[in-house]
């Protein structure tokens, strides 16, 4: 019994993320109360357990009080509240910063999925302890197969093949990264759950679902990374080509001249790419996690402009100027992102201040006197060679 209700549920979820589309999806009411009843699908006789998850919920969509479990008319939520106590993280803010005690997660419809099932193979160890043992091992099974396959169809790109998708943007790494937040709150509370009906000598098949949850933190730290990289590969790209434009590699003083101290497309571009990026983990993400990505992604724009502009020479003021205005713009636009922290530009505040400069316009003219004297002893030689020669 227990062999084939798992092999069909395995076939299920693995069929139900083949087809994800990896969007926002539309949760029932069922499932808040899946989580609030810590996987209970019973309703009590008369419990008012979960009731303060419940409650949160219905102020946050604008739901009048005192509607029951089986009003079909209620809206559809865009989140799932979970306890800020039945979660390992920090407790956050809504989006109103009306509450501290619940963390928001959006997640996508191969989750709720997950979730039913979940609370059915909790069910069943629950009715029948004798196979609570086996159930165990088949749920941890299930819960491997969610978070490998997920990576698999989004940090792998499977899902542009199997479900259509033409390319895995942010919004999918950051949902998919709540999907698995919000599982890493719930291991837990499938723990306890599940390992009340375990005899003594099976306690220690509890240690498999410690093995999951530290796997579902390791594969969403891995979409984390993916975020911060892709803000890497923009801002090497940008600068890359910016030391190459035309007022970068201008050698003479007409060409300088007629240069005037404009932000250049590309740093604007890269700048709105960087602002949209803030804008879609603001929805998706919890404030700390955010501003975690972000201030990594502070560091990789300091740590590339200075490698790239380092380059240039600073011989010439107008050259200075152009190289000012295009991070001063880079400056404005992350300063005015919410969460970083006062010092998080400070790199590059150094890198365009007076003694930054001052040091580089000298560096550029000892390079350009070095060159000099090197092309002035090329020549020589080779005029001593000639009459040698002759």
């Amino acid at each position: 019994f227990v062999d084939k209700f798992h092999a069909k549920s395995m076939t299920r979820l693995a069929d139900t993320l083949a087809r994800e589309k990896w969007q926002r999806a539309q949760i029932p009411r069922e499932y808040q109360i899946l989580i609030d009843r810590a996987f209970e699908r019973r309703k009590p006789a008369s419990s008012k357990a979960g009731s303060s998850a419940s409650e949160h919920k219905r102020q946050a969509n604008g739901t009048p009080d005192g509607d029951g479990d089986d009003n079909t008319e209620e809206p559809l939520s865009r989140v799932l509240f979970v306890s800020a106590a039945a979660s390992s993280a920090s407790s956050t803010t809504s989006s109103t910063g009306k509450s501290k005690r619940f963390r928001k997660f959006p997640v996508v419809k191969s989750l709720l999925s997950l979730l039913k099932m979940v609370s059915r193979y909790i069910e069943c160890a629950q009715q029948i302890p004798a196979v609570a043992p086996d159930v165990l091992q088949r749920l941890i099974e299930l819960l491997k197969l969610f978070t490998s396959r997920t990576c698999q169809l989004v940090l792998g790109a499977g899902a542009m093949q199997l479900a259509g998708l033409k390319s895995i943007n942010a919004k999918h790494l950051a949902l998919s990264a709540q999907c698995l937040g919000l599982m890493i709150t719930q291991i837990p509370v499938i723990r306890k759950a599940i390992g009340s009906k375990l005899p003594s000598k099976h306690r220690v098949l509890l240690s498999g679902l410690d093995r999951v949850q530290q796997d579902y933190h390791e594969h969403q730290r891995a979409f984390f990374d993916k975020l911060v990289s892709i803000v890497n590969e923009l801002v090497e790209h940008t600068l890359r080509g910016l030391i190459q434009s035309d007022w970068a590699v201008a050698q003479d003083e007409s060409t300088l001249a007629s240069v005037s101290a404009v932000v250049d497309p590309s740093v604007r571009t890269l700048m709105k790419q960087t602002t949209s990026l803030h804008r879609v983990l603001s929805d998706l993400l919890p404030g700390d996690q955010r501003d975690t990505i972000f201030q990594r992604i502070t560091v990789i724009f300091a740590e590339v402009v200075c490698k790239y502009l380092s380059r240039l020479s600073f011989a010439h003021r107008t050259l200075e100027q152009q190289v000012s205005v295009n991070v001063q713009h880079i400056l404005k636009r992350l300063r005015v992102l919410d969460g970083l922290p006062p010092d998080a530009c400070k790199e590059l505040e150094i890198f365009i201040g007076d003694d930054a400069k001052s040091a580089l316009r000298a560096t550029a003219g000892r390079m350009m006197s070095a060159s000099s004297a090197a092309s002035a002893a090329s020549a020589s030689a080779s005029a001593a060679a000639a009459s040698a020669a002759s």
